[in-house]
């Protein structure tokens, strides 16, 4: 897995070279945001389907997902949220809405990831295009990553709008800042979409890192192209590491269990 990249939020400013032929727009930010130490910059979003664990009556099993999948053909993903505050020595949760994953072996997606390491907790706004890293969205003028914080209020959205190419936005209400760039995945094929809180996996290892207690998070306003079906977060042993509760257009994702460290 590559190690996280930088993209900038600015207006009329090419993405960095991970995102080939990207171009970010409308971008604004009203308050400075934080230096950042980068602990997070070792994780990646691997896909559902990769991780896949099987299926149920009642839905999906998912060893890294927990959310709303539609498994069929796609052209769009949206939803809002609440960052969550995040407990525990060391763990990760992310909360992202893309296209592909489950079914297909890319996924275009941006979102929010938290971790908390020693007791802190660290979040990060990010798009990426897996297979390929994460890449952070920072402010032009300093290249500091833009500032999220628990209880910011997201809003987040992927429209596939033909040819490989791909409208990602992502706004923090709280903190003023709007993400807004048109970016270039010629491996996608439009095979799912998803609203997801996810326990992230190790670039350097590739296992699945031990989920943070991010006590709920909620989804609302979902639009995944379709009919959804429930994806629920197990270990191996098929232990529950979180739970779903609600409709695809208004739910919940809730922490159980933080699952085997790597």
């Amino acid at each position: 897995m590559n190690i996280k990249n930088t993209i900038t939020a600015a207006a009329s400013l090419a993405l960095a070279a991970g995102l080939a032929g990207g171009l970010a727009t409308q971008a604004s930010a009203s308050t400075v945001p934080v230096s950042s130490t980068r602990l997070a910059a070792s994780t990646s979003h691997v896909t559902g389907a990769e991780r896949s664990a099987g299926s149920t009556v009642n839905g999906l099993d998912s060893l890294n997902w927990a959310g709303y999948v539609h498994t069929h053909a796609s052209h769009v993903a949206s939803a809002n949220w609440t960052v969550a505050s995040v407990w525990g020595p060391t763990g990760y949760a992310a909360s992202w809405v893309g296209l592909d994953g489950w079914g297909s072996r890319t996924v275009e997606q941006t979102g929010i990831e938290s971790a908390v390491l020693y007791g802190q907790q660290i979040d990060t706004a990010w798009v990426e295009l897996y297979p390929a890293g994460q890449q952070f969205i920072v402010y032009t003028a300093t290249g500091s990553e833009v500032p999220v914080y628990p209880g910011d209020r997201m809003g987040s959205s992927v429209t596939a709008t033909g040819g490989g190419y791909y409208a990602v936005r992502l706004t923090d209400y709280t903190r003023g800042w709007h993400f807004a760039g048109n970016v270039h995945d010629g491996a996608g094929r439009n095979a799912s979409a998803e609203a997801i809180t996810e326990a992230p996996e190790s670039a350097a290892t590739g296992n699945i890192l031990p989920l943070a207690d991010f006590g709920s998070v909620h989804f609302t306003g979902v639009n995944v192209s379709g009919h959804a079906t429930k994806a629920t977060m197990v270990a191996r042993n098929w232990r529950v590491k979180a739970s779903v509760t609600g409709s695809q257009s208004n739910f919940t994702t809730h922490f159980e269990f933080a699952g085997l460290a790597p």
